[in-house]
């Protein structure tokens, strides 16, 4: 696999919150690939864009728009390492 540096900036962060925005409800592989991806880099993104994604996917998850069974499952999943991470339970990785 090549590897290449991507500056964790605002501009990174915000096209975390794109990404899940545009993964909720898809019901394709992007759901897992994005969560796998957002859940990983947690530590780097702005708290206002976590508290967004977070948001999203509470909102969705309320008006039963996440998608499939699976798809339900990759969010609350996100939706839970959030919450470990935003009370400090998630060790840097």
């Amino acid at each position: 696999m090549m590897q290449i540096s991507v500056p964790c900036d605002e501009q990174f962060s915000e096209m975390m919150v794109f990404a899940a925005r545009y993964a909720i409800g898809r019901r394709t592989y992007a759901v897992s690939d994005t969560v796998n991806y957002i859940a990983h880099v947690l530590p780097f993104l702005r708290r206002n864009d976590i508290k967004v994604i977070y948001t999203d996917i509470v909102e969705a998850e309320s008006e039963n728009r996440l998608g499939d069974e699976c798809d339900v499952e990759s969010w609350m999943y996100l939706k839970k390492r959030i919450e470990d991470y935003a009370a400090g339970v998630v060790a840097k990785e």
